[in-house]
């Protein structure tokens, strides 16, 4: 009786432990490939609640996500476990008062699980946890049997080689963590950088002074990451048929400087910081956690990733995106006023500005919104002035780069742009407006 009941135990153990180290390895390989070439998107938290804790257990949470993917699909996934750190974040008193969440997800796999961006730790927490623990339920399962039922283990070879696949599947997931090492050891690389953000500022980009240039040289090496595995930026551009590399280096580095990065994320293996901050050492987690979340924004003056889904309370989103604006035209105008107003199928917005002039406009209201209108507007408006205007170039399906010049940088800019491509063969000049 004692050999049965054993028997069953090291099955269930084989079967659970399978089930575990299978299924991590599968969220593992997801993980890897989001990484590589996984399309973000702000989905929306459906619901947030704990989980019921078994005795002794510390409490867990979950959520339920909606996206619409950058063709226009719908998706939703979960329930999926978060930390209490972010679950902390999204909610007060356990209310959910945060709606939305940047994600990172494989549109060609519907099931993969996706990334919660503010919350990568944890799934990486997780990947290593149900790896870990199939391994043991493995393990535990495989001692029992061997003693119990030796004829099932004849072809030991090939189960060893099984348990070695899980293994090399959590390997693949550091591969790009070791690029990134390589990329960040070559000081080629970095050269290469710096001429690149040299262009970027002879074209008309002004970037903060106040940043650490070594830094931001670093947050671009670490981006590279995701898709150099060679150690040799150079090297890889070279090769005009690679999807990336198709691309001009300025250009992509131009789209991702403008937006928010989590190239900083501890998750994104060697740090490679003690290079460019002599007192990294003696730094609290807080000054670091600063530093980097300064350095993890747009580091131009003049341009900046302009959301265009519109998911806001009724008259406010034309408020913000003017107000981004505003900003990025650094006091050559100022808004006095905006009224918005809904009628069906559109926003309409009345802008008056600090000298007076006003003008109205509408966009479309939809879900992912047209800007163009209160661009060509806020143009006309301060063209009067002559002091500069804005030039937007189409992102992806969630933002447009906005970039204000000076007529004094107009020139340089349009001269840059004309040597700027895409891997399809479009020009930059044919997605700016």
């Amino acid at each position: 009786m004692l050999r049965l009941l054993l028997a069953i135990l090291s099955a269930f153990s084989l079967v659970v432990g399978l089930l575990f180290a299978t299924g991590s390895w599968r969220d593992q390989r997801d993980f890897q490939k989001i990484s590589e070439r996984g399309d973000h998107a702000m989905a929306r938290i459906a619901r947030a609640y704990p989980d019921t804790p078994r005795s002794g257990q510390p409490p867990s949470y979950l959520v339920e996500l909606q996206w619409t993917d950058s063709v226009g699909r719908e998706h939703i996934y979960g329930p999926t476990h978060i930390s209490a750190h972010f679950w902390r974040q999204i909610t007060t008193n356990g209310v959910l008062t945060t709606r939305q969440t940047e994600i990172a997800a494989l549109p060609e796999n519907v099931s993969a699980r996706p990334v919660i961006l503010s919350d990568i730790k944890e799934r990486e927490f997780q990947d290593e946890l149900g790896l870990k623990s199939g391994v043991a339920f493995l393990l535990f399962g495989s001692a029992l049997g061997s003693f119990l039922i030796l004829p099932l283990f004849k072809n030991r070879r090939a189960r060893a080689r099984s348990v070695d696949a899980v293994y090399d599947a959590q390997q693949q997931m550091n591969k790009w963590r070791h690029a990134m090492g390589a990329l960040l050891a070559n000081e080629a690389n970095a050269v290469f950088v710096r001429e690149m953000i040299h262009r970027l500022e002879e074209s008309g980009l002004r970037i903060d002074p106040t940043l650490n240039r070594a830094l931001v040289t670093i947050r671009v090496l670490r981006h590279c990451a995701y898709w150099c595995e060679n150690g040799d930026l150079i090297q890889f551009f070279a090769d005009k048929n690679d999807p990336v590399a198709g691309n001009s280096f300025d250009l992509l580095m131009l789209l991702e400087l403008a937006r928010e990065s989590d190239g900083f994320d501890s998750l994104y293996g060697d740090s490679g910081l003690e290079t460019a901050l002599p007192d990294f050492s003696t730094l609290s987690e807080g000054e670091l956690a600063s530093i980097l979340s300064v350095h993890s924004t747009s580091i131009f003056e003049n341009a900046a990733s302009i959301g265009i889904v519109s998911e806001h309370a009724p008259g406010e989103f034309l408020k913000e995106k003017l107000g981004q604006l505003e900003a990025l035209a650094d006091g050559d105008f100022a808004v006095q006023s905006l009224v918005e107003a809904e009628t069906p199928g559109f926003l309409i917005g009345d802008i008056t500005l600090d000298d007076g002039e006003s003008a109205r406009f509408e966009i479309i209201d939809g879900k992912r919104t047209d800007l163009t209108p209160l661009f060509e507007t806020l143009n006309a408006l301060i063209n009067q002035r002559n002091k500069g205007r804005f030039t937007t170039i189409i992102g992806d399906s969630e933002d447009v780069i906005a970039i204000y010049l000076r007529p004094s940088e107009q020139p340089a800019f349009r001269q840059w742009a004309e040597r700027q491509h895409y891997s399809s063969g479009l020009s930059l000049l044919d997605c700016m407006q």
